[in-house]
């Protein structure tokens, strides 16, 4: 942890997996706090990354028959969080690590939104996304 407070305050660009390993299905699992409260402690954007084609079925599959996988990256917008407050901070983490998540799921294809897919935020960002009417 200290050695990417290090970087981070360096300014140097980190990519951090929110949920700390690989779903096997390709659909979001539950994150960790950590990358929320490394985001909100340092005061730091976040750029969410959404990768898709990566399931173990399809690479697996692929392989053997020795053909290519398609594996697509998505950006979105990037976002802050509001400063860590003293009080309620695991509460306060687990709200800004599903914000974070839903901006992930948020630029997602619906199948693949996992664990977040009902979650109220994200539901929030993507009317935004439609845009009025």
């Amino acid at each position: 942890l200290r050695k990417v407070i290090s970087l981070m305050e360096e300014n140097r660009i980190l990519v951090i997996a929110p949920e700390g390993t690989r779903s096997r299905t390709g659909a979001l699992i539950e994150a960790k706090p950590g990358v929320s409260y490394l985001a909100a402690k340092l005061d730091r954007p976040i750029v969410p990354v959404a990768i898709t084609g990566t399931e173990d079925k399809v690479l697996l599959a692929n392989l053997k028959k020795l053909r290519r996988s398609h594996i697509t990256v998505t950006a979105g917008p990037a976002f802050t969080l509001p400063p860590l407050p003293r009080e309620n901070r695991d509460e306060v983490l687990k709200q800004y690590t599903d914000e974070i998540m839903c901006h992930i799921a948020a630029i997602l294809p619906e199948k693949y939104r996992g664990v977040y897919a009902d979650h109220p935020r994200l539901k929030e960002l993507l009317a935004a996304q439609q845009g009025p009417g």
